[in-house]
């Protein structure tokens, strides 16, 4: 008999530890409006390949597929001064989009890179608004290949200063996205929020790729000391 309540028990703190479990996994896999925007093509679908809002760096109708998206409509459109590049963007007070069909690349700027006056004073939509999470990142593009602990310069009140973030790396197919996670935490967190992500064609990023291999792997949510680029 005793045996058998000590199954009972067993099974019950089992059915309890599972139920728990769920809960917290639906809670993390959880996606914001505002991811599903950003990782989603123009019909819904999520993105196959690396995309931003549905657009391939390297489609050559990209200035007309942004353009034509609805949400994006409500933002305040602007062609920024870019010498030797055609750029067009798109803007509200929490957000910057930003796209060159000639270089091949696609940007999205967040609020927590503004430091200093917002771009502009457009509201924003209610679909574009609350965070992105590196968790929602990774669980779209897939874990980076390289993370780096450094700091960004950023400017507030005319001055510049430095802050403490990661940089990762995203290499697939023809493509390669960075994501920037402005941070003071001791441990890199699923949940912290983005501040900047891209995606380039990789035959357009300027860089030598290879060089790639020397920057600190991805070893998951660790302390961010692991990914300083002497300590790995």
């Amino acid at each position: 008999m005793k045996r058998f309540y000590a199954s009972v028990v067993l099974l019950l703190v089992c059915c309890l530890a599972a139920i728990v479990g769920s809960i917290c996994l639906g809670h993390f896999r959880r996606t914001s409006s505002l991811a599903k925007i950003l990782f989603s093509a123009p019909d819904g679908s999520l993105c196959r390949t690396l995309c931003l809002i549905g657009v391939e760096p390297d489609q050559s109708d990209m200035f007309a597929t942004l353009r034509a998206l609805s949400v994006l409509k409500q933002l305040e459109f602007y062609t920024p001064n870019s010498p030797g590049d055609r750029v067009e963007g798109y803007q509200a007070n929490a957000i910057r989009i930003q796209a060159s069909e000639q270089r091949q690349w696609i940007e999205v700027q967040f609020a927590q890179n503004f430091a200093g006056t917002p771009p502009t004073s457009y509201p924003l939509p209610e679909a574009l608004k609350g965070d992105v999470s590196l968790a929602e990142v990774i669980a779209v593009f897939g874990p980076p290949e390289h993370v780096l602990a450094n700091s960004f310069l950023t400017a507030r009140n005319g001055r510049s200063y430095s802050q403490s973030g990661i940089l990762l790396f995203f290499r697939r197919d023809r493509y390669l996205a960075m994501g920037i996670v402005l941070t003071d935490s001791e441990k890199l967190d699923m949940t912290a929020a983005l501040s900047y992500l891209s995606v380039t064609a990789a035959s357009q990023t300027g860089l030598d790729l290879n060089n790639l291999q020397h920057l600190p792997p991805w070893q998951g949510f660790v302390t961010i000391d692991r990914y300083r680029l002497f300590n790995h």
